[in-house]
């Protein structure tokens, strides 16, 4: 992805209407084995630990699609060591937490143009 241009509004990220985007996204950001650990987490799903799947982005799929878009919640994904956190609404916006996260991911989650909460 290329970073956010000076002056210039991204649209937010949103899970409900672009699942795969987001998802490299937030790989961006994270780095490590994220993305390939929340891929085991979502091809072997009933193999998965409750930790792991309360954490994950597939845990924040699945919540997405039961729960009303207009509520005023949301689901907590784990960054890569659980050091960084995403805030997915119920609208399928994804937030970065700024009071969780490491400076590298901060920065990388800002350059790409995720909402910073």
């Amino acid at each position: 992805m290329e970073p956010k241009p000076e002056g210039k509004e991204r649209m937010p990220y949103n899970l409900r209407t672009d699942f795969d985007t987001v998802k490299q996204a937030m790989a961006e950001v994270e780095r490590g084995g994220w993305l390939n650990s929340n891929e085991r987490i979502a091809e072997r799903w009933d193999e998965a630990s409750e930790g792991e799947r309360s954490t994950s982005l597939e845990g924040a799929r699945r919540w997405l699609a039961h729960v009303d878009p207009a509520e005023s919640r949301w689901f907590v994904v784990y960054g890569d060591g659980g050091v960084n956190r995403w805030f997915v609404h119920a609208d399928g916006t994804v937030g970065f937490t700024k009071f969780y996260a490491s400076r590298d991911g901060l920065r990388r989650a800002t350059e790409l143009g995720f909402q910073i909460e």
